[in-house]
This record gives structure tokens, sequence and C-alpha cells, in this order.
């Protein structure tokens, strides 16, 4: 039965522990991971470079470990309710491209790094930091949303985002190019579609990386003082 997914025993969750998505179901296109009890942890690098589509994460899952699902070259979505991601989780994951990532207050280093096709992202309204490389070569990302829960963007957490046009929520300016704290220029959106930047007045400080892959930018207006 060409439906039929042949389940793959995995180590590290305990000797009663399946994973399913080893190939991929050609019907409904979906790798499940399966357990035979309650998991609420899944271990560093635990299903890297296996291949599926969809990704679906039980509800017991509150903590994904360090490259936990890197280099899944298949996988196209991802959904998950942990309240603890791991750094560089999804890293390397070409053809995703829609991530839904349950309760994290923290967006670690590397997560969805040389993600090139992700496009869509939701971040959770209880987001408070982004760590550098967060979103680093994400070269299909055009617009993100940030709650009002954040607080601390990291340097670095969207270079390489060359498609980047626009930010909302938290810290974006008006005009949507720029992400602005307290006189503190921490991101320009290198998609945004000008050759010119008018730095606002009242910046008293341009963030390491601020204007990183602005390949299409011209001039950088600095006002006096």
């Amino acid at each position: 039965d060409d439906s039929h997914i042949e389940p793959v025993v995995k180590e590290g969750f305990g000797e009663n522990v399946k994973f399913v998505g080893s190939t991929v179901n050609p019907v409904t296109k979906v790798g499940i991971i399966e357990f035979d009890g309650p998991v609420t942890n899944i271990p560093e690098g635990a299903f890297e470079d296996c291949a599926f589509i969809e990704l679906i994460c039980p509800y017991s899952v509150e903590s994904v470990e360090d490259y936990a699902f890197a280099y899944c070259d298949t996988l196209e979505k991802v959904s998950l309710s942990a309240t603890n991601i791991g750094m560089y989780a999804f890293a390397n994951c070409p053809k995703l491209i829609c991530a839904t990532v349950g309760a994290i207050t923290t967006v670690p280093e590397g997560l969805f790094q040389n993600c090139t096709s992700l496009s869509v992202v939701s971040l959770p309204w209880n987001t408070q930091y982004i760590d550098s490389k967060a979103f680093e070569n994400c070269s299909s990302l055009e617009f993100i949303d940030l709650p009002e829960s954040i607080t601390h963007i990291a340097p670095g957490a969207f270079n390489g985002c060359s498609s980047l046009k626009y930010f909302s929520g938290k810290y974006a300016n008006e005009a949507g190019n720029m992400l602005i704290n307290e006189g503190h220029l921490m991101h320009y959106a290198p998609g945004y579609e000008n050759d010119v930047c008018t730095i606002p007045d009242g910046i008293t400080y341009i963030d390491a990386y601020a204007f990183y892959n602005c390949d299409e930018l011209n001039s950088v207006i600095i006002p006096k003082g």
C-alpha cells in the first residue's frame, strides 16, 4: 500500500516511542510524529534530516531542543505549541514556507537560519526576545509582524532577509521600513522599495548590521547633530 508509512524507531524518547515520517505519505503529504505515551521534550537533533512535508507536533511537547528538525529538506509547514525551542531547531530547511511556533517567549539564535523559502511566520503574542541570526538568510520573507510584548531584538536577527520590505507592530516606524526603539535604529528593511534612506531626527545610535544586505540602497541621509 503506497499510502502507508512504515514507522521508524528513534533514540532518546524511550523504548515505546515511534516516529512516522521516514517516508512521506503520498496521499496526505503529512509526516506525523507518533508517540505511544506522553512526551514533553524532543531531544537535540532527534529528527534532523528527516523526510516529511508537514510537521504536526503533539500538544504534550513543551520543549524542542537544538537542531531537533534541522536539515529537513522537504519540510514545508510547521505547527507546534512548545513553550521552549532550542537554537537552530529548524535551520537549513530550504522548502519551509509557513511556521507557527507555539507560545515561546524567545525566538532563539538561528531558529530559521537558511530557510530560504520561508514567507509566513506567526510569532506568539508573548514573544519578548528575538536572538541573533533567528531569521538569517530567510530570503523570501517580505513582511513580519512584531507583537507588542517584544522587548529586545538582537543585532543580526534579520541578516540576509533580502526581500524583507516591511515591519509592523512593536518598534516599526510609520513607513514600516525601520525598527526604532528610543533613539536606537535596530534594523532597516533591505527590500524596502526606495534607494534613499533618511534617518529620522532623534536617532542617536545605529545597531550593528542595521543595514546589512541593503544592496539596493544608494544613500543614507543622517540628520545633523
